[in-house]
């Protein structure tokens, strides 16, 4: 689109004209395609982008709400042109859709949340599913951001929030994945976002039914070849959701599928630290630390790098002479005692690991426990349903156990730090640094994963 320089100062006149209630759409059109949106879609303005967008918002909220209604009704279409042009470098596509997504027919106050203008609701919706245009998936994914935006700040209208459900829903089933083609990354972010939208709106019911929500996130759960990531965001959809409606359901299947998450995440926790483990070795080059998560290592033992500090990490970083203890083990890796380690990419990784194992458990937790009131899958079940209860709670227990573990090691939590006398400055609670290493996080992990097994039935061999 080329740059009208004479249309740069007009910008005034044509939002006093729509102040003054009265739209002139060629005059406006006008404006936003030979200047003010025309900005956008050349190459060296990249780096205005986002400058755009801003100025954008600002020149909206100044405008009464009628006349918000009408500007913003012409931008979104002219972004939209944009945003399926493929003439448009990326950046200039993905900032148009997210202008689009951004509209607000009232600002947020100090106190309150903005109130988007749902007049964009359907453009964004068919943006993340319309064949009708060819499009980019990074631009169905910066429409998609901005559905999402709508559930979570409130979709007042049924009929909106049915329309917001099924393609939501369209997102996470078999079907879509086999027909758009998509990367495997670039699908996982679909539908994770299509969880959180989900999560959002907080039923279990669908379009199609009183629990067509749930069921789909249910399946999400009990399907292994789903992300884990995936899978922890649909336990958390489930959390969400007022399941006292339910009327007939199998909440004791339901209870078992939540229960068998825990081992689940725990198999995957392991595959990730061995996975992480032969990744660090491949950068390195360096095969010092011993054999990979599996092979022979030092006396630590068992552990990624043959119980090597912390996720097989190269010799160079500045932890082998400082933390390994003598042959290339953890002295509290399989040993009575546990030195903490000081070097920072080792305190990372292990930091990492155990903030990972304990996103996933707590995606279980909540599940079974809920977000609030009448939230949570043990809320459903009933004096009859005892066995289901239980399983729960042993989950729950073990669950508890690892998060003792992690936060103290295998002595227990960690102790409190005592105040020193005389201290004016309060103290930060707890140890400075990790109580476990990576090793010890995998033995625990391993211990855990037969305890569960024997909890379910599941064959330990």
């Amino acid at each position: 689109m080329k740059i009208d320089a004479t249309q740069a100062g007009k910008k005034d006149e044509v939002l006093r004209e729509i102040q003054s209630g009265t739209v002139n759409r060629q005059r406006v059109e006008q404006f936003l395609v030979t200047y003010y949106l025309a900005r956008w879609t050349h190459l060296a303005n990249a780096k205005d982008l986002h400058n755009y967008r801003l100025e954008m918002a600002g020149d909206i909220a100044k405008l009464p709400d009628a006349g918000k209604k009408s500007f913003m009704d012409i931008l979104a279409s002219n972004l939209t042109k944009i945003a399926a042009n493929n003439s448009f470098y990326p950046a200039c596509r993905y900032n148009a859709v997210l202008a689009i997504a951004e509209m607000n027919i009232k600002e947020g106050a100090r106190d309150g949340a903005p109130v988007p203008y749902v007049g964009v609701l359907k453009r964004l919706c068919d943006f993340c599913d319309s064949d009708k245009v060819v499009l980019p998936d990074y631009v169905r994914l910066g429409a998609l951001v901005g559905v999402i935006r709508h559930t979570e700040l409130g979709i007042a209208d049924a009929a909106n929030r049915t329309m917001v459900q099924t393609m939501l829903l369209k997102l996470l089933s078999p079907q879509y994945i086999q027909e758009k083609h998509y990367r495997p990354e670039v699908m996982s972010w679909f539908e994770l976002k299509a969880m959180e939208g989900l999560t959002n709106l907080k039923t279990p019911a669908g379009p199609k039914g009183p629990t067509e929500t749930l069921d789909a996130l249910r399946g999400v759960i009990e399907q292994k070849s789903r992300s884990l990531d995936v899978r922890c965001l649909a336990a958390r959809g489930i959390a969400a959701m007022d399941l006292t409606t339910l009327k007939g359901y199998d909440t004791v299947g339901l209870a078992k599928s939540v229960a068998m998450l825990a081992k689940d995440f725990c198999e995957a926790d392991l595959k990730f630290i061995d996975e992480e483990a032969i990744r660090d070795q491949i950068k390195s080059g360096n095969s010092a630390a011993g054999g990979v998560a599996g092979g022979e290592g030092g006396p630590g033992g068992g552990g990624p790098g043959g119980g090597g500090p912390g996720m097989g990490a190269p010799a160079d970083a500045g932890m082998m002479p400082a933390d390994m203890g003598p042959g290339g083990g953890m002295p509290g890796a399989g040993g009575s005692s546990f030195v903490a380690p000081t070097d920072p990419l080792v305190i990372e990784k292990i930091e990492n690991v155990i903030a990972r194992v304990k996103f996933d458990f707590d995606s279980v937790l909540q599940a079974i426990n809920g977000t609030g009131q009448k939230t949570g899958v043990k809320a459903v079940l009933t004096d009859k349903e005892k066995d289901a209860t239980e399983l729960l709670n042993k989950i729950s227990g073990e669950i508890k156990k690892t998060y003792e573990f992690l936060d103290g090691g295998a002595s227990g939590p960690a102790p409190a730090p005592k105040k020193a006398r005389g201290a004016k400055k309060k103290q930060a609670a707890g140890p400075s640094g990790p109580r476990v290493d990576i090793p010890l996080i995998k033995d625990h992990l391993e211990e855990e994963l037969i305890r569960y097994k024997e909890i379910l039935g599941v064959d330990i061999t």
